[in-house]
């Protein structure tokens, strides 16, 4: 029967996670042969390709002793950090959040170095799975041993808990940017938008809209569809009218080609709402 089972890796950082049943062993096989097509496509093959192959072909459900035991095997001492890094790139990409779990785990009980990319590896895969707490989780373990989340990790954490509906987790993460002086990117304040949208705060959109382009942070069409949309109640919408038409008349920046790329109903429902107060 097809299913999920919870399970916790012990150790260090006695993290929780979802277990895949022996349903899925079809679909990870499809995936470790377009994995392994891939990698031997590759003018370089790398020493962390095979592992990831050896990885992606255990059979579910599988035990972390039995990753413990193939990754014992492949590196007797420390890998190099790059090559974790790369395992759990590549594991993130594949949307092996499990394995990349137990992998991490695996690499700190050995006491390697760990550093921010394998962090941010991690958090890139639980925003993959849209495991919104297990990236809260792995971003507190960062600050508590003392390692500072980049823009890349703020990014993925809050694009998951964005991607779940935890609007108000994604909006504290984009404060502890600033609270930590991470410089935010275009990913970034898109994603705070949208959380604005759905928590209706429509001034805290033009708020962080304003504050890009006085950190000359690219604002792209998405954000713009975003603030306008946000833009939905009668006291809001005269601000998204307003901004769609500095967004026309502005022959200085791209705001014209954005303004053309608006999508539709936010721009129908902007015009409609300035014919009705005019």
């Amino acid at each position: 029967m097809c299913g999920f089972k919870r399970r916790c890796i012990a150790g260090q950082t006695d993290i929780c996670f979802t277990a895949p049943s022996a349903c899925a062993h079809g679909q990870r096989q499809c995936k470790a042969s377009t994995f392994k097509s891939k990698t031997k496509n590759t003018a370089k093959h790398h020493k962390h390709d095979s592992v990831v192959q050896n990885l992606i072909h255990l059979e579910a459900p599988f035990s972390p002793n039995v990753v413990f035991a193939l990754l014992d095997e492949a590196f007797p001492s420390c890998p190099d950090p790059r090559t974790t890094t790369a395992i759990l790139n590549s594991l993130a990409q594949l949307h092996e959040l499990v394995i990349a779990l137990v992998v991490f785990s695996w690499h700190e009980m050995k006491q390697c170095e760990v550093n921010s990319f394998h962090y941010s590896a991690i958090v890139d895969a639980c925003a993959r799975a849209h495991a919104w707490t297990s990236a809260l989780q792995i971003s507190a373990m960062m600050a508590q041993n003392h390692i500072q989340s980049d823009t890349i990790t703020f990014n993925a954490t809050i694009s998951s808990c964005e991607k779940a509906k935890q609007w108000d987790n994604a909006l504290r993460l984009c404060t502890d940017m600033n609270r930590f002086q991470v410089e935010s990117d275009t990913i970034t304040c898109n994603a705070a938008i949208s959380s604005c949208k759905q928590n209706a705060k429509w001034d805290e959109a033009l708020r962080i809209c304003t504050s890009m382009a006085q950190a000359e942070v690219r604002r792209s069409t998405v954000t713009f569809n975003a603030v306008v949309g946000t833009c939905q109640t009668d006291d809001a919408w005269e601000s998204g009218s307003q901004l769609l038409e500095m967004m026309t008349r502005n022959p200085w920046s791209q705001t014209q080609k954005h303004a053309a790329l608006l999508s539709p109903p936010v721009v129908k429902k902007a015009i409609g709402w300035r014919r009705c107060r005019s």
